[in-house]
């Protein structure tokens, strides 16, 4: 009785160490985000047509729905985001609000809920979905 006792625990402690690889790796980002708005200094796009970030481990992958799915790499450090979108070009990430392939974002704002993300010329707003 002694040995299936000992057995139950350690499948317990197994179990128990194999669901935490799978917790969220950067905390409130992972996840997907609908965009919501894109402020440009020079203009504004107030209701991006079914734009979608979604964000796990290091990729990320920009969507539109009907339109463009664009997939890259980044790295959060906690107050920015450091966005790196492989095999597309310059025009295609214009839409999602990035300036370049390579783009860097300042954090404005993260909750569970809402994300705010900045450049010296632009503004990107977000609500998780």
């Amino acid at each position: 009785m002694k040995k299936i006792g000992i057995l139950l625990l350690l499948v317990i402690i197994n179990y128990i160490s194999g669901c935490d690889s799978k917790w969220p790796e950067n905390g409130k980002l992972d996840g997907m985000w609908q965009l919501m708005e894109i402020v440009w200094e020079e203009a504004s796009e107030p209701h991006p047509e079914r734009m979608y970030y979604s964000v796990q481990l290091k990729l990320i992958n920009m969507r539109q729905i009907g339109g463009d799915d664009v997939l890259g790499y980044f790295r959060y450090t906690g107050d920015s985001l450091h966005v790196c979108m492989r095999q597309t070009s310059k025009e295609i990430v214009r839409n999602f609000g990035l300036s370049d392939t390579i783009q860097s974002f300042g954090i404005e704002k993260l909750t569970k809920s809402r994300m705010v993300l900045t450049t010296f010329d632009r503004r990107l707003s977000f609500r998780k979905f």
